[in-house]
């Protein structure tokens, strides 16, 4: 979540993030989606529509705002929404990397070998936070 969140966009009303972020990546709305923590998306659900996501399993549904997906997580932070295309996201990895440590007490020798992963926006204007309330 600190990947897509910012400090809320002021004036800017969840209807209007998700025209920007649309127009911004070329995107029909609904390949955004919506996070923010539980409550949020709850106080947003109330004007959600509900569709059958796995046929004929009626049991399993999808939520959505405006064609939006919602995505309740604790992990972000109350009281906001970010509304994001995940294709405006990147997972990058970074070359294996190896090395020799020399001890300088023994001259021994160890090998090591690691790989570092994060998450990096790639396309500005991929997400827009906003205030929920």
């Amino acid at each position: 979540m600190t990947k897509l969140q910012s400090a809320p966009a002021a004036g800017v009303s969840i209807d209007t993030a998700l025209a920007t972020v649309a127009a911004e990546v070329a995107a029909d709305v609904s390949r955004l989606w919506i996070v923010g923590d539980a409550a949020a998306i709850a106080a947003l659900a109330g004007n959600a529509t509900f569709n059958a996501t796995n046929a004929a399993d009626t049991a399993s549904y999808a939520t959505a705002y405006g064609g939006a997906r919602l995505y309740p997580t604790p992990t972000a932070t109350a009281e906001q929404l970010t509304v994001f295309w995940p294709g405006g996201f990147r997972v990058f990895a970074t070359p294996l990397a190896s090395s020799v440590w020399v001890d300088p007490k023994d001259g021994s020798q160890q090998f090591g070998q690691w790989q570092l992963f994060g998450v990096g926006q790639s396309l500005v204007g991929a997400a827009i936070t906003v205030a929920s309330t």
